[in-house]
């Protein structure tokens, strides 16, 4: 006998809702606000793939653990019909539905997983990331790759990714709001107005209680929005960088950033600096790797083959970088180093700087602004790049924040390429030094 569930009791669609389950695009983003019924309606078009095809597999993720159990998982719970549930594996964190699909909840986080090992190896029918921009941009591309569950019955179902997001610059926006929609990719825009279950008070407190920025982001979906008056590089200014024209030029520099712990690269860039001292970037490589021999043998064989001076290769000696310029010193490549909490190599008549990477970045900032800057651009580095702030104190003195601060705002990554362009870019300014007072670095 056939069970009839009525899902109207647990989760009813609204306009813009129901735009998102009946888009016909193959990935979906959905939303752009706070409170427009992001996850409800993830977790909705979960269940109704499960339960489409029967047997179907499919994945629910979110960027921290903690926050998949305390909001993803409770929402679906709350929309899912428990007759439907036949089983639920707390550990595995598996929910079984009574016709057979499975549902798998799962972290996707870069620091936990650097490798995307716990992904890369299942096989799925769907996926559903909820507060995509807190996630990696690569765990979007690889679970893509993983849309290939066969049914039980042998045939396939209709494979699909949807995504849930506040705004917020990187991958989401680059990807689906700005691309605009196709066959492909659709984005589908909800605001707390939309959502009919936010009462006129609710509303009335958002617009009361939010910050100017805020309310622009959070209740009018204003992706622009994110930039702040703390922010060190804005986002038009790094893609303006990115829509400049790329110049070649003999006057190399590169800047090497260290992995520290297991879960960070270490990055290398490479710039290129043309007489009127425009940079552009050549090439750019990231070493999952972290032993020291290995970064050094790759930063001889850059030095190699782009024939960089010895003089402008900049090297994070901070921690496991120590023994990359060692190794350096012992195959006669004498590298500067790079600390970030030396004093800065000098005082400008406008700024003082808290530090020399305070110094640096704040030079690469103004080779932003400045458009005097071009690179290559991917959802990471910008993301990097627009996450960074600063503040000013004293005698109009610049401290760019703790690095730790910008991991927590990058789900515990580290901003190694935003690192290793910025000691390519201080390459040139300690050579200066160099050239100037005799003074030695490291």
């Amino acid at each position: 006998m056939r069970r009839v569930v009525d899902l109207s009791k647990y989760y009813e669609n609204q306009p813009r809702q129901t735009e998102f389950h009946l888009c016909p695009s193959k990935y979906r983003l959905y939303g752009g606000a706070m409170s427009g019924g992001k996850t409800f309606a993830g977790c909705a078009e979960a269940i109704k793939q499960s339960l489409k095809y029967p047997g179907n597999r499919g994945l629910i993720g979110r960027a921290t653990l903690r926050a998949l159990r305390r909001t993803t998982l409770v929402s679906f719970f709350r929309i899912c019909p428990p007759e439907l549930i036949a089983s639920y594996n707390k550990t595995d964190m598996e929910v079984t539905l009574v016709n057979g699909s499975v549902i798998i909840f799962s972290e996707l986080n870069r620091s936990a997983d650097p490798r995307l090992e716990k992904i890369r190896s299942l096989e799925l029918g769907w996926f559903f990331i909820d507060e995509a921009s807190e996630v990696d941009g690569e765990y979007f591309a690889a679970l893509t790759t993983r849309l290939r569950w066969m049914l039980p019955n042998g045939r396939r179902p209709r494979y699909t990714g949807f995504m849930g997001t506040n705004p917020e610059i990187g991958w989401c926006y680059e990807g689906f709001v700005v691309r605009g929609n196709d066959a492909q990719r659709a984005f589908i825009p909800a605001l707390p107005e939309d959502n009919r279950f936010n009462t006129e008070e609710y509303l009335e407190d958002m617009k009361r209680n939010l910050t100017d920025q805020d309310l622009q982001r959070f209740f009018y979906g204003n992706w622009m929005a994110i930039d702040d008056p703390a922010q060190l590089i804005s986002y038009q200014w790094v893609k303006l960088a990115h829509d400049s024209e790329i110049l070649l030029a003999t006057d190399l520099a590169l800047g090497v950033d260290v992995a520290r712990f297991g879960s960070d690269n270490t990055a290398l860039t490479l710039l290129t600096r043309t007489d009127d001292e425009y940079m552009a970037e050549v090439k750019t490589t990231v070493l999952p790797s972290t032993r020291t021999t290995e970064v050094a043998d790759h930063v001889a064989g850059l030095m190699m083959e782009f024939h960089i001076p010895p003089h402008k290769i900049v090297v994070d000696a901070v921690g496991l970088g120590a023994g990359v310029v060692d190794s350096l010193h012992e195959k006669g490549i004498e590298c500067l180093e790079f600390i970030g909490g030396a004093k800065p190599l000098w005082d400008d008549t406008t700024y003082t700087y808290k530090n020399l990477r305070s110094q640096g970045y704040w030079y690469l900032r103004n080779a932003f602004r400045d458009n005097n800057i071009a690179l290559q651009l991917d959802s990471r580095r910008l993301r990097e790049l627009t996450t960074i702030r600063y503040s000013t104190s004293g005698e109009r003195m610049i401290e760019v924040e703790q690095k730790d601060k910008i991991k927590s705002r990058l789900e515990g990554r580290s901003p190694d390429l935003a690192d290793s362009l910025m000691m390519a870019v201080m390459a040139y300014y300690m050579e200066e030094t160099v050239e100037a007072t005799g003074a030695v670095f490291g």
